[in-house]
């Protein structure tokens, strides 16, 4: 892909001379950072979501799978060589018994890679009849229990992780 878009650029600029010449250069460099930053943040989604997916069979019961966020928020900092992201999304998580809620999720990715879950609710209004996710049950990956935050009033269920 990255080789048809720099094909691409050579024709557009071609002819134009030692200046089309330093503007592909200019061009192609650019382009190429980014689609790179964009494969990054698509794999770092990616991993989020998986790790999510984990902490929600709690919550909805087994099989959850999240589909495709509809609300994505992501920042990366570079501070001597410490790189650190965070990931804020949200979108529809399904078990396998056909529960469905709207999963709000918080995390951050260190310089190894790994995924900590901040902070994460459902927003279980949309289940139309379906009946919602239990009340808050079991705990997360540490043995802790998820506890309600702010009486959850409103359909609303959060989970402290």
């Amino acid at each position: 892909q990255k080789e048809d878009l720099n094909k691409e650029i050579d024709q557009v600029l071609k002819g134009t001379g030692l200046l089309g010449g330093l503007m592909g250069s200019i061009v192609k460099g650019t382009f190429g950072m980014i689609t790179g930053m964009m494969a990054s943040s698509a794999a770092d989604i990616d991993r989020v979501l998986q790790e999510a997916e984990k902490r929600l069979e709690f919550q909805l019961g087994p099989g959850v799978k999240c589909d495709a966020p509809f609300q994505r928020s992501y920042s990366s900092s570079n501070i001597n060589g410490q790189v650190s992201k965070r990931v804020r999304l949200a979108c529809q998580a399904t078990a396998a018994s056909g529960i469905t809620a709207i999963a709000h999720i918080d995390a951050s990715i260190d310089s190894s890679g790994n995924v900590d879950i901040l902070d994460l609710w459902l927003d279980n209004n949309n289940n139309r009849g379906r009946g919602g996710p239990p009340h808050i049950q079991g705990g997360n990956k540490d043995g802790d229990s998820f506890r309600p935050r702010g009486g959850g009033g409103g359909g609303v269920t959060i989970i402290d992780v």
